[in-house]
């Protein structure tokens, strides 16, 4: 019995390329950018923050890669789980309405 090695998907993680349409849509995010102000010389600024653990990392370079090619400066920053739930404990003691 002979191994056979599994074929190539089409298109960019197997989808067709015809149902992609990722040129169109970085394309329409840039005009987007450029309607709001945002171009080359003055470009929007994020930072993308994740737990610091490899399945959280992997999708937050994805995100940064994607967003770069659009014209956004993003950056990372890793955080734990001890902060992660400090914050959001913090932001919404704050908005829940209190009688004292």
């Amino acid at each position: 019995m002979a191994f056979l090695s599994p074929t190539r998907p089409v298109g960019f993680w197997g989808l067709a390329l015809p149902d992609l349409g990722a040129a169109d849509d970085k394309t329409q995010a840039r005009q987007f950018l450029a309607s709001a102000g945002y171009t080359a010389s003055n470009p929007l600024r994020v930072e993308i923050v994740a737990r610091n653990l490899a399945i959280y990392r992997d999708m937050a370079a994805f995100v940064l890669s994607e967003l770069k090619q659009v014209g956004v400066e993003a950056g990372p920053r890793a955080t734990t789980r001890a902060t992660a739930t400090r914050r959001r404990k913090s932001s919404s003691s704050s908005n829940r309405g209190s009688w004292t």
